[in-house]
């Protein structure tokens, strides 16, 4: 890779391609506040992409705040709970539309919540062994 002295001299593309991938990497490992310092340093560098990396930045705020409330409301996360059984149990009982209406609803509220996700594919397996 190049030195980071050396980016100077580089495009601007690729100056910012520098800053957007260490963001990235910071946003991978869970290094939310790093990775907006980074996207902030990318936008003077290349300020045609500036729309994007201010979505890009209110989209994982409001990601941030969402998980920040689930995770210091045990009302919500016994609600998720319940409402993931009872997707279960309906499931169990082939009332698979109204499982799949509230799956979506859920997936909104929790896109990284893995057993709903397992959810959703025992739901695609479970209607597509139905249609043969």
């Amino acid at each position: 890779f190049v030195e980071e002295s050396n980016r100077g001299f580089l495009p601007v593309e690729c100056r910012f391609a520098f800053f957007a991938r260490e963001a990235l990497e910071q946003l991978s490992g869970g290094q939310m506040i790093q990775a907006v310092k980074d996207f902030r340093k990318a936008l003077p560098v290349y300020p045609k992409l500036s729309g994007v990396i201010r979505e890009l930045l209110r989209q994982l705020q409001k990601r941030q705040s969402i998980q920040t409330a689930q995770t210091e409301n045990p009302e919500f996360r016994q609600l998720a709970v319940q409402m993931k059984a009872a997707v279960n149990t309906m499931l169990e009982n082939c009332q698979y539309q109204e499982a799949s209406a509230i799956m979506t609803q859920l997936t909104r509220l929790l896109p990284d919540d893995l057993e709903l996700l397992k959810l959703r594919q025992k739901l695609f397996r479970e209607m597509s062994g139905n249609e043969q």
